[in-house]
């Protein structure tokens, strides 16, 4: 699978909770080797973000509080392109959260 020359490790949607407004909202994700972008939509050529995967750890996260996404997951990495550390994700169905943490602890092993 090839996406600008680069090797895509996974690309589709999720749910993203925002760092300032605090509000989910639905990205397309192109998650390649070490670092992953987003867009608003897939026909968008520039990315809203990129984020560095660097000293990754993912787990999955507990929803059952009120305002949280099901399917919830948490990437956090070392803050090297941006400030934030802890990306709150949330797959859109419950058979696509194993595949989305798998993804992305594999995008930010070391190389």
């Amino acid at each position: 699978m090839k996406h600008s020359g680069t090797f895509i490790q996974k690309k589709g949607f999720i749910y993203k909770l925002g760092g300032k407004r605090k509000s989910w909202k639905l990205r397309y994700v192109v998650l390649n080797p070490g670092y992953f972008c987003y867009y608003k939509d897939p026909s968008v050529p520039k990315p809203i973000g990129e984020v560095k995967l660097k000293n990754v750890t993912v787990m999955e996260s507990d929803h059952t509080s009120k305002g949280k996404q099901p399917f919830q997951f948490v990437v956090h990495t070392e803050s090297t392109w941006n400030n934030r550390c802890d990306w709150i994700l949330a797959a859109v169905k419950a058979e696509e959260l194993q595949d989305w943490i798998t993804a992305f602890q594999l995008a930010g092993q070391r190389r």
